[in-house]
C-alpha cells in the first residue's frame, strides 16, 4: 500500500499531491522502470552497471526527495542498484506461479527498511542514487513515507516550498493510503 500527502500553499492556493512507496501496479511499475534503466532512461553509468551482471534490479519505490539548499523538492523513484548476494539462489526463488528462472528476470524486488526494519535479504546494495537538486546541485535528502510524517510533525525547522511562489506549503488534511 502506498502513502502520501496533500499540500496546499496558503499564499498562491496552489495544491500538490505526493504519493510514496508503492502500489498494486508496482510488478509493472518495476518492470518498466528496469527496463527504462536497462536503455539509458537514467544515464550511460546507470545503463553500463544494470547490464553488467545477471539480475542487478533498480529500486522502483517512490521516495520523497528535498534540497536542504533551497528548498526544492520532487517525489521520484529510488533508483539505487542492487545486486544478487547469490543468483543462484535468486534463479529458485519463487514468484507466484513460478520461479525467477522461469519468469527470466526478478518480477519485483523491494529494497528499501521494511516494517520490522530489515532490507531485502537477498540483495545487496551496489551503487546508491544520489538525487541532485536541478536548482542548486545539492544532494537531496530521501524520505521515505514514514520520515516525512515524522519530519512534517516533528520538526520546525523543516519547510516544503511552494513550486510557484516560495511559500510554506501546509498539510491539507490526513495522510493519504492508496491501492
Amino acid at each position: 500500500m502506498g502513502s502520501g500527502f496533500r499540500f496546499k500553499c496558503n499564499n498562491c492556493g496552489g495544491e500538490y499531491t505526493v504519493l510514496l512507496g508503492v502500489g498494486f501496479a508496482f510488478p509493472s511499475e518495476y518492470e518498466k522502470v528496469n527496463e527504462d534503466v536497462k536503455h539509458g532512461e537514467y544515464g550511460e553509468e546507470w545503463k553500463t552497471l544494470i547490464n553488467s551482471e545477471e539480475f542487478i534490479q533498480a529500486d522502483a519505490e517512490k521516495y520523497f526527495f528535498h534540497c536542504g539548499g533551497c528548498g526544492y523538492w520532487k517525489e521520484d523513484y529510488g533508483l539505487s542498484l542492487y545486486a544478487p548476494n547469490n543468483v543462484e539462489s535468486l534463479r529458485k526463488k519463487q514468484y507466484g506461479i513460478k520461479t525467477v528462472e522461469e519468469w527470466g528476470y526478478v518480477p519485483y524486488a523491494i529494497f528499501g527498511k521494511t516494517l520490522i526494519g530489515n532490507t531485502n535479504p537477498d540483495f545487496h546494495i551496489l551503487k546508491k542514487r544520489i538525487h541532485r537538486c536541478p536548482e542548486c546541485n545539492r544532494a537531496m535528502k530521501k524520505h521515505t513515507y514514514e520520515q516525512l510524517l515524522k519530519r512534517l510533525y516533528n520538526d520546525d525547522s523543516f519547510t516544503i516550498k511552494c513550486p510557484k511562489c516560495g511559500e510554506k506549503l501546509e498539510v491539507e488534511g490526513g495522510a493519504i493510503r492508496w491501492d
